[in-house]
């Protein structure tokens, strides 16, 4: 289950549960594995930048300012240029009259300046600046609530994880104010910058990790080093479940159907996964469509005659997947399914119990379920009577088992629809 969910999205496992598993890094992920990363990682970027620190760059510069005539130096042209335009003080000088006035007098002269305003250095306060607000986007994100149903263990969690991401932001604003970056500009990368970079260890060093902090992604492989929460096991075989409904669909309606969209109310998420209320539609001859939805809500009931597209005759109910066949957009059958990573006595019951009381509460367009089933991993032998063929014909209801052949023909009986050998691509 692991590695298919990984090869749709590596980013697709993580959450906001609290197990810990073994990732590795890779490419980009939810925000929910930010503090993961930078726990991992700040506190090396932090040694590093400190040794940077402790002796940064130093560019001289030129500058001019007034000060006491020095003998020792060679006077340059704009000094003298200065001095012409005093004929006094030019005079008392050429008649080597350097007490009182004359050698006490301010004089225009070229200093050279050490300063930290070296190109490594504006990239690397450029760089603490874009790691110090990518920080900032991920707690925000982290603290956006998920909706109506907000499980109070997550966001728990969720705030615990944005609160490490203020500490972190802290302790890097605390490298920012130093005195090495405090007077310097902030630029990206010029071609000087770049080219001293790769040439220094320690330079190309922060700049690996700093560029890791601003876009840190984990990958599911049991021999890696870092640590995150894995989603809720229960949470990943729904996930899991889902993507193989869209593939049965799409290898059973055969060629004359096609994918036409997909609509994944596109939000922005603490997590990867489809928002609630996703669907999928399948388009085929003679008008006829096929409709997967995602944790559709059907609300309370309005009026005795409900006809509207999700009605529910008892509050407010939330399936985890409809199947809905309309001809012309007038509903011709459709199927209720949840499903339950638990294939044990009590949680099977349980189950059938939830899609007992959605086959009866449940509309849609004033239209009663023509089928409901639970989807599960396996199922114990004192349950198998759920999962008979001659069971789903009889009531339109039971357990399908996810990992047996055939498992979903029951949906598309229910439906109406003869499951064609020719498959196509989803």
């Amino acid at each position: 289950m692991l590695e298919e969910l990984s090869v749709r999205s590596p980013a697709l496992l993580w959450g906001l549960s609290q197990g810990k598993t073994a990732g590795t890094e890779a490419g980009h992920a939810p925000p929910v594995v930010h503090p993961i990363v930078v726990d991992a990682l700040l506190p090396i970027f932090e040694r590093l930048m400190r040794r940077f620190m402790a002796d940064p760059p130093k560019v001289r510069r030129v500058t001019r300012q007034l000060a006491q005539f020095d003998l020792t130096r060679r006077v340059d042209v704009a000094t003298l240029r200065w001095l012409g335009r005093r004929p006094i003080l030019l005079s008392s000088l050429q008649k080597r009259e350097l007490a009182g006035n004359a050698q006490r007098a301010l004089i225009d002269q070229p200093v050279g300046v050490e300063t930290f305003d070296h190109p490594v250095t504006r990239y690397f306060a450029h760089l603490l600046g874009r790691v110090v607000a990518r920080l900032d986007q991920s707690a925000a994100i982290l603290r956006k609530r998920a909706g109506p149903f907000e499980d109070p263990a997550s966001e728990a969690h969720a705030e615990m994880l944005a609160q490490r991401l203020d500490a972190a932001r802290g302790r890097l604003n605390l490298l920012g104010e130093s005195r090495v970056f405090r007077r310097v500009g902030r630029e990206p990368p010029a071609e000087t910058a770049l080219q001293q970079i790769g040439d220094h260890p320690l330079y190309s060093a922060i700049q690996r990790l700093g560029r890791r902090l601003l876009d840190p992604g984990l990958g599911y492989d049991v021999s890696g080093n870092l640590e995150a929460a894995l989603k809720r096991t229960y949470d990943l075989f729904e996930l899991f479940t889902l993507y193989r409904l869209v593939d049965e669909v799409g290898s059973a309606l055969g060629a004359g159907w096609q994918l036409s969209r997909v609509k994944l109310r596109a939000m922005a998420r603490r997590e990867e996964r489809p928002a609630n209320q996703a669907s999928w539609w399948f388009v085929g001859p003679h008008q006829e469509t096929i409709e997967l939805r995602y944790q559709q809500w059907f609300s309370r009931a309005k009026d005795v005659e409900d006809q509207r597209n999700f009605g529910s005759l008892s509050g407010v109910n939330v399936p985890d997947y409809v199947l809905i066949r309309r001809r012309a957009g007038k509903v011709v059958s459709w199927v209720i399914l949840d499903a339950k990573y638990r294939a044990s006595r009590q949680p099977i019951d349980q189950g059938l119990g939830d899609i007992h009381r959605y086959r009866d509460a449940l509309r849609v367009r004033g239209e009663r379920a023509d089928a409901a089933f639970i989807i599960v991993p396996r199922v114990s032998e004192e349950k198998a009577i759920y999962t008979q063929s001659a069971y789903h014909s009889a009531h339109r209801f039971g357990v399908l088992q996810l990992t047996g052949q055939g498992w979903s023909q029951p949906i598309f009986d229910a439906l109406g629809l003869l499951r064609q050998p020719e498959a196509v691509s989803v």
